[in-house]
């Protein structure tokens, strides 16, 4: 059986856990609120940006003498990769490689990686 100082600080142990615990959902809780107040603001700037692009795609439409639309051989391909700062190296890295192998352009041809 355990004796009195044991049982004493098994519960300082848990009364510390539990602080610990209520300080980390307070910082979830911050994180969240940034993101969402984030999503919200940029919200504005998502709607006119499909609103642009659904004008340009009526307008290239319409347009059949556009050299945009207009079938030609391919010269030059840019692929532009653009991956979060705060995601971790080994997954950017994962991603770019798997870019690179679905690119059907020849090992050749390939320019080197930009970061």
């Amino acid at each position: 059986m355990a004796n009195l100082k044991e049982i004493r600080g098994r519960i300082a142990s848990v009364t510390s856990t539990r602080q610990i615990t209520s300080a980390m959902k307070m910082v979830a809780a911050a994180k969240l609120r940034k993101a969402q107040t984030f999503a919200t603001k940029i919200s504005p700037y998502k709607n006119k940006m499909a609103e642009m692009l659904s004008l340009l795609a009526e307008t290239l439409a319409e347009d059949n003498d556009n050299k945009f639309t207009s079938k030609r051989a391919v010269k030059n391909i840019l692929v532009v990769a653009i991956v979060a700062t705060k995601v971790s190296a080994a997954l950017s890295t994962a991603i770019l490689s798997r870019l690179w192998q679905s690119l059907t352009v020849p090992p050749k041809s390939r320019l080197p990686a930009l970061t």
